[in-house]
C-alpha cells in the first residue's frame, strides 16, 4: 500500500497541475520521481468546487499498474461536487439564519413602537420594570440581597 501521509505538494512545484484545478478539471497522473516508493503511484485530483470558487482538491493514490477507471473517476467528482454544494448549502444557511434573526428583532421593536404608541402611559413602568430585572439578573442574590429588595420592591410598585 501507497502512503502520502505527511506529503505536501506546493502549488508552485505543480503549478500546471493547479491551474487546471482551479479551472474545475480533474486530472490524473502518474508521477514520475527517482525515489522508488512514491514513483509507483497513480493520482486522481479532483477540485472542490462550489458556486462561487474552487475550494480545494480531493487527491486519490493507486499503484501506476491500477490507474482509476471512469466509473472511479465519476465517483470521486460526484463526491468533490457534493462538498462543494454542502459548502454552498451551508453558507446560504447561515446567511438565511442571520437575516431571520435581524427580522425578528426588527419586527420586535415595530411591535414595541406599536405598544408604545398605542399605551403611552405605559412606557415609564415599563421601562422601570426592565431595568429593575436587568440589575436582578446581573447581581448575584447572596451578595446584595438589599439591592435586589430594592428591585422587587420597583416591580411590585410598577406592576400595580
Amino acid at each position: 500500500m501507497i502512503s502520502s501521509i505527511g506529503r505536501v505538494v506546493q502549488m508552485a512545484d505543480f503549478a500546471e497541475g493547479y491551474r487546471q484545478l482551479r479551472q474545475g478539471q480533474y486530472l490524473q497522473f502518474c508521477e514520475l520521481t527517482p525515489e522508488p516508493i512514491h514513483s509507483q503511484v497513480a493520482i486522481l485530483a479532483c477540485p472542490i468546487v462550489d458556486d462561487q470558487d474552487v475550494l480545494g482538491d480531493l487527491w486519490l493514490f493507486n499503484h501506476k499498474q491500477d490507474p482509476f477507471g471512469e466509473l472511479e473517476i465519476k465517483a470521486v467528482q460526484q463526491i468533490a461536487n457534493q462538498c462543494g454544494d454542502l459548502h454552498s448549502a451551508s453558507r446560504l444557511y447561515t446567511a438565511a439564519t442571520a437575516q431571520v434573526e435581524s427580522l425578528e428583532k426588527l419586527n420586535a421593536l415595530k411591535a414595541w413602537q406599536l405598544f408604545e404608541y398605542r399605551f403611552p402611559q405605559l412606557r415609564a413602568p415599563i421601562a422601570n420594570m426592565k431595568m429593575a430585572l436587568s440589575m436582578l439578573k446581573l447581581s448575584p442574590t447572596y451578595e446584595k440581597e438589599k439591592e435586589n429588595e430594592r428591585y422587587l420592591e420597583i416591580l411590585q410598585t410598577e406592576c400595580a
